[in-house]
């Protein structure tokens, strides 16, 4: 049994004193010294254990036994409303425990900030930033591998490591194409790009239904597609000569979506054998030193370097190297997703605290300003500390839902993230069904879209986001903003994945059911059409929320679903396929006789560029599980302090059309922050936030 070492606490009320020693912070508000401090964005707190913990003894059986220490409500004037957050007993990196809160990240140590700003470069700082509600509730990006390794479009985007391993197919193939003497550097002149278009492969993002994407930053080839002044290996300074991370930046923020810049730079240590004086990566001129970034990294002793972060020490420069890259993505582009690659764990301790710090306190201020609300991290493996980060599975999944939002990294590509001939694509009833398992135990998608060396798109991954995106136009109410089941159970049938990374996803038969939930709705997802058109699904029984179930409906189509619960199961009896709706299949169940089920804010219309413009009619675009003569209410957040606000009423009495036509005032706040919600069921409702367009 694990040892769980907390302390002895009681329950704590804004207006009284806390007995106990447990030390912890949480986001707008803190456990300190035994006090409750409600924080300054709310007006009342409350923290209550699951059990009264009288010993040590007693944690660690609850923590172990139930999986949860404690339970902390928050309701305040903050225009997001309330949350709720369980905590369960976790084990740190350094070997002390403490108690995480779900989704509130609190540290079982007192942090004292060492830098004056929110978040000093301490683990118990960092792992108080909370995972920003937009990210949540976006469930699916884009990236592209992109780089000089695309030009000879060969086995993986590991080329240009492979090329030097001596009697590696890679290596044959290239002497073979290119002869002995002709080195990863000389690649760099033949990528120029001459059919990229940012603005193009933002349009078809946001085609295909994602909510966020961007560049490859960096790859481990030590070519920067960025603006760099660390190392003149940049798409700025030759190639390209053109910032491809600052055009993807402005295109992808232009549709509307949030910018991701990944990271994959840390590789570069003992990528390329720069041991090797008889090859280019041998020659002091593309060395990484103290004068310059070297396209091939530092000078490693030998091929071992490469295999262990033990066997070589990782010196001084290169984590300095590595860490001034990422402080250039992030002053210049100002990321709201930050992702890397493993082996972030070889670069050390001092310099991860000092970009997550960095990055994190850069986005208070980016929040101040009103371009962001929210920014994240992603990692893998162990190599941040839980709560620093949203966790990433690489070609992989998890095989239960996860408390905490996670993430998969995908390629449309089965065997490369860049682009190589042949290829081996992925289909989009093989996406799909991965991004819907995914979403079912609260993940998200992010799926890499590698373009020719030339930045064309091929047209077959083309027709596949433009699928992708068909589906989600129709039946995205059960993936954007929904939570998995609360009953603990995303799914039935008999295909499963394999938890962990590397692996393929299924091709999903009718006896496979995916569920998420989006307010008073279980969105019940056959992921194939049966033979009949009736389905027959176990999970959703009289025992659990099949006896909520009031009325049942088939999104893309107008035929009444005929039903019937009983203790067996939920059977729906046959019906025809919804004309236009292809590869999976979303059936509403409306739970206690709610009429609407849900409500949600969608992307605002693709003219407006993602902006609310002051002084001018805007388009407001939801969705919702009701018919178009119900009524909504439409609210805007107007801050009456820094503490305290109001929602102000835009319109009411809207009919449930999913589109409103706003003609806002010419005088508003640069974060617009609105809510919608039913007038029949107002606790049925939706906040977004957009940047205000400012006004020339």
């Amino acid at each position: 049994m694990l040892k769980i070492i907390a302390g002895v606490a009681a329950l704590c009320l804004s207006i009284g004193y806390v007995a106990g020693d447990v030390e912890m912070q949480r986001f707008n508000g803190s456990v300190i010294d035994g006090c409750c401090d409600p924080g300054e964005n709310s007006t009342s707190a409350a923290v209550t254990y699951a059990g009264k913990f009288q010993s040590q003894d007693a944690c660690e059986k609850l923590c172990v036994d139930d999986e949860t220490c404690l339970s902390y409500t928050w309701i305040g004037p903050n225009p997001f409303g309330s949350q709720q957050y369980s905590m369960m007993c976790y084990l740190r990196h350094d070997d002390s425990w403490t108690l995480n809160v779900e989704g509130g990240h609190f540290s079982g140590r007192k942090c004292n900030s060492t830098t004056g700003k929110k978040y000093s470069p301490q683990w118990c700082s960092v792992t108080t930033h909370p995972i920003p509600t937009w990210y949540e509730e976006a469930k699916f990006g884009f990236y592209a591998h992109f780089g000089p390794y695309s030009v000879p479009a060969y086995s993986s985007e590991w080329y240009s490591r492979n090329m030097y391993q001596n009697g590696s197919s890679v290596n044959k193939y290239h002497v073979s194409k290119y002869g002995e003497d002709f080195g990863y550097k000389d690649f760099i002149p033949m990528f120029t790009t001459p059919k990229f278009n940012a603005t193009e492969w933002a349009q078809l993002y946001r085609r295909a239904g994602a909510r966020y994407a961007g560049p490859v930053a960096e790859h481990a080839d030590g070519f920067a597609m960025f603006n760099s002044s660390i190392s003149k290996y940049n798409a700025v300074n030759m190639g390209p000569k053109r910032d491809i991370t600052g055009e993807m930046e402005s295109a992808v923020r232009a549709s509307g979506m949030k910018l991701i810049t990944t990271m994959h730079h840390q590789w570069l240590w003992a990528w390329y054998t720069t041991y090797d004086n008889n090859t280019d990566t041998g020659q002091p001129q593309y060395e990484l030193t103290s004068d310059h970034g070297g396209l091939y990294g530092p000078k490693v002793a030998n091929a071992k370097c490469f295999s262990s972060n033990t066997a070589c020490n990782i010196t001084k420069q290169f984590n300095d190297y590595f860490l001034g890259k990422v402080l250039e993505v992030v002053d210049q582009y100002k990321p709201d997703v930050l992702y890397f690659d493993s082996r972030l764990g070889w670069i050390d301790e001092e310099h991860r605290l000092a970009f997550l710090a960095h990055y994190y306190n850069a986005a208070e201020e980016w929040k101040t300003q009103g371009t962001h609300d929210g920014v994240i991290v992603t990692y893998k493996n162990t190599d941040l500390e839980w709560g620093s980060g949203v966790l990433d599975f690489e070609r992989g999944g998890v095989g239960s839902i996860q408390k905490q939002t996670w993430q998969t990294d995908d390629a449309v590509d089965r065997h490369s993230w860049s682009w190589v001939n042949p290829s081996s694509l992925k289909n989009e009833t093989e996406l799909l069904g991965e991004l819907i398992d995914i979403v079912s135990k609260n993940g998200n998608f992010l799926l890499d879209i590698p373009p020719h060396a030339d930045g064309s798109i091929n047209m077959t991954v083309q027709n596949t986001l433009k699928a992708m995106g068909d589906w989600l136009s129709t039946c995205g109410e059960a993936i954007y903003a929904s939570k998995p089941w609360s009953d603990g159970v995303y799914g039935e049938g008999p295909t499963q994945i394999s938890p962990g990374s590397f692996h393929e996803w299924p091709i999903y038969t009718s006896k496979d059911f995916r569920f998420t939930t989006n307010g008073k709705m279980l969105f019940v997802i056959a992921m194939a059409w049966s033979a009949d058109g009736s389905f027959h699904i176990n999970s959703v029984n009289t025992s659990s929320i099949g006896k909520r179930i009031t009325n049942m409906s088939l999104v893309g189509s107008t035929e009444a679903v005929h039903y019937s619960v009983d203790a067996n199961g939920l059977d729906i009896a046959a019906l025809s396929k919804p004309v236009g709706v292809e590869h999976a299949f979303v059936f509403r169940a409306y739970l206690d006789n709610s009429n609407m089920g849900f409500i949600m804010w969608d992307l605002l219309d693709e003219e407006s560029g993602g902006f609310i413009s002051p002084g001018n009619v805007n388009e407001l675009i939801w969705r919702s599980g009701g018919s178009a003569d119900m009524l909504v209410k439409i609210e805007m957040w107007t801050a009456l302090s820094e503490t305290e606000g109001i929602w102000a009423t835009v319109e009411e009495q809207v009919p449930n059309t999913g589109r409103f036509s706003w003609s806002a005032p010419e005088e508003l706040p640069s974060a617009v922050v609105l809510r919608i919600s039913s007038m029949q069921e107002p606790d049925l409702f939706h906040i977004t936030s957009h940047r205000a367009m400012t006004l020339v």
